[in-house]
């Protein structure tokens, strides 16, 4: 009989020594190898694995052997007193490094750690077999899942349950869908606006939720998902494009001691091999009327498609509004002349108008964003030219109506459809001169808006402005960037101007920097003190960055005993990035990564990075030289910096070129 235990602590150190062990692949023998305690102390990475440990007692039983001969694959397996496999550890390209760990549960594999791209650190977790069909990534290497690649309806409920229980707001992320999975559920634009809305705010929604209830503790315990059969919403059913399956009431079951309990999920839908989460748990108690769910099947229990009519009439205005929207957008994908469709997106805003009209609370900011993005939109795609004139006389005409509504984001959007409609159509100059008005708007909208969510984008680019512009300076931009830090420094912006404020104030001082490189090795810019050092921002996508690598390869070769050039990428996908660096092996020199681009990357928040490429150059005693040098500059300061090194030496000491 197994000890039945979940391992909940991974052992990264045990992790190192196993890797250490197995370097010289199957050329050791079997006495070289490790021993049957050492093989069964290697940990999964994620917690609560439920898999065979065998007790002290059984341990003598247990035996392990290479795997070549049974599996055709590096490794060794790990078999109990009954012949039966604990773990198997497989080198799956044959360079003398584990990259595969496998845990099994009577005979059969429930988990497995992968090493998907060789460099000696998991990124890949599955769960098999009768432990589900889990399937996470973990792109920054850090033992914890950044996406699900797989997850079952099952599987994404319980998740929500453990996320609940552990106040976990990143756990529940997880099963949020983004941008790309909601384009791709073909929705239409009036459940694509229901849905939008529910997601809006959601993961703080959820942590106010998860801290606020009571009914489900740490004794509590997953029972089982509570809903039977999903449902297929075929295509245009509610204005949607494409059949979508659905769990329109979904639940979970969970027990509290004695008593049972439920968490009402709302609808959640299959995305690819995913399900997703679209709106806000509820726990069900006794009475309560369940609010989530029944965004296509609408039932008693469940909140009717927008929860803000208040009555039968005002559900049937809206319902007549969708109609004619649906039609509408028919219409619009068939018209042909630039007259019909005029015609026809003046009717779509009226339409888009009296929804909002029609609507209270959240639902209607929801519609009036709506209409900004609709009406903009087709201005920007010059479908429709008067567009941003509509949305202004739009929003004009609701406040007649005496409501109090937040006009920031109608007036933001108009501000960036505008400049970006005059960047792609006009001239030199008039590219010039809509960069000027762009930036005298952006002005007027963070005095006009100061508290404004799009505030803190619009006084980024106001910093960015001032720092890259010909009439702009450095001063004006820390100006800048220290109001972002004052008024949003709890957010992504904020903590971007931070570290901007930290870059642009240092130069001729000491400047930190640290990183990861690709294979997960740290680099500390205080390491190479002695050696000047060039700071590369690139991202693959970049053509302007990767123009630069001839001349940087140049540097590297030039200046090899002198010089230390470290990339910086944030590219978001690892994988591209491995695909780039094995085609370009020319590039040798470091190549730090940390995923997220200018906006979201560690390595571009720590000094602020906003535009790429981006050069920095430091001395050699670390100080910082210059923050944005032109890669052309770079070969010239270099020289500067040396020169200047050698006279400080002293005439005795050379300093060769």
């Amino acid at each position: 009989m197994y000890l039945k235990r979940s391992i909940l602590i991974p052992s990264v150190w045990l992790f190192s020594v196993f890797f250490t062990l197995l370097l010289a692949g199957t050329n050791l023998t079997l006495a070289q190898g490790p021993t049957v305690e050492q093989a069964l102390k290697i940990q999964p990475r994620q917690p609560g694995i439920d898999c065979d440990s065998p007790t002290d007692g059984e341990l003598e039983s247990c035996k392990i052997e290479k795997s070549s001969k049974r599996f055709k694959q590096p490794g060794y397996v790990v078999y109990d007193g009954a012949g039966r496999i604990l773990r198997q550890f497989f080198d799956t390209n044959k360079d003398g490094s584990l990259d595969q760990w496998s845990y099994f549960k009577d005979g059969v594999e429930v988990y497995r750690d992968i090493d998907s791209n060789y460099d000696k650190r998991t990124d890949q977790y599955r769960w098999l077999g009768t432990a589900g069909t889990r399937w996470g990534l973990d792109r920054d290497q850090d033992g914890e899942i950044d996406q699900w690649k797989m997850i079952s309806a099952e599987e994404a409920a319980e998740e929500v349950f453990n996320a609940v229980q552990n106040r976990d707001v990143r756990r529940y992320e997880l099963l949020l869908p983004d941008s790309k999975e909601l384009e791709s559920m073909e929705l239409g634009p009036v459940m694509n606006q229901v849905l939008t809305g529910n997601l809006k705010d959601l993961p703080a929604k959820f942590k106010q939720l998860s801290a606020e209830q009571k009914q489900i503790n740490s004794k509590s315990k997953w029972v089982h998902f509570g809903s039977s059969r999903p449902s297929l919403v075929p295509r245009g059913q509610s204005g949607i494009e494409k059949d979508l399956v659905v769990y329109d009431h979904a639940s979970a079951v969970f027990q509290t001691g004695e008593k049972y309990g439920q968490l009402s999920l709302g609808t959640i839908a299959r995305i690819g091999d995913n399900w997703k989460i679209t709106e806000l748990p509820q726990i069900v108690e006794e009475s309560s009327v369940v609010r989530n769910g029944g965004l296509f099947y609408p039932s008693e229990s469940s909140s009717p498609l927008l929860t803000a009519a208040a009555d039968p009439t005002d559900n049937q205005v809206m319902s007549k509004l969708f109609g004619e929207y649906d039609q509408l957008e028919k219409q619009l994908a068939e018209a042909n002349t630039s007259a019909d469709i005029s015609r026809l997106e003046k009717k779509r805003a009226e339409i888009l108008l009296q929804l909002a009209l029609s609507s209270r609370g959240e639902d209607q900011t929801n519609w009036i964003r709506q209409m900004a993005d609709t009406l903009s939109g087709s201005y920007q795609a010059d479908r429709f030219d008067e567009g941003l004139e509509v949305l202004a006389e739009n929003v004009q005409r609701l406040k007649e109506e005496g409501l109090e509504l937040d006009t920031d984001y109608p007036r933001w959007r108009i501000i960036n459809a505008k400049f970006s409609k005059a960047i792609q159509d006009g001239n030199s100059k008039q590219r010039g001169e809509a960069n000027d008005v762009y930036i005298e708007e952006l002005e007027q909208f963070v005095d006009k808006f100061p508290d404004s969510e799009f505030s803190a984008e619009g006084m980024l680019q106001l910093a960015l402005y001032s720092e890259v512009s010909d009439r702009g300076n450095s001063e004006q931009a820390v100006e800048w960037y220290r109001k972002i830090k004052e008024k949003f420094g709890d957010t992504m912006a904020g903590r971007r101007a931070t570290g901007a404020i930290a870059r642009l104030t240092a130069q001729g001082k000491p400047i930190a920097f640290v990183g990861q490189d690709v294979r997960g090795r740290k680099f500390d810019l205080k390491a190479a003190r002695g050696k000047i050092v060039v700071i590369h921002y690139w991202e693959t996508w970049c053509d302007a960055c990767i123009e630069g690598f001839e001349e940087l390869e140049k540097l590297n070769s030039k200046y090899r005993s002198k010089v230390v050039i470290v990339g910086a990428n944030l590219d978001s996908d690892k994988e591209k990035l491995a695909q780039y660096l094995a085609k370009n092996r020319s590039l040798s020199w470091i190549q730090l990564n940390a995923p997220g681009g200018v906006e979201k990357s560690p390595l571009a928040i720590q000094l602020g990075v906003t535009t790429l490429p981006m050069n920095l150059l430091v001395d050699q005693r670390g100080n910082l030289v210059e923050s944005n040098v032109p890669i052309e500059e770079l070969d010239r300061e270099i020289q500067r910096l040396i020169k200047q090194s050698g006279m400080a030496a002293g005439p005795n000491q050379k300093i060769r070129n």
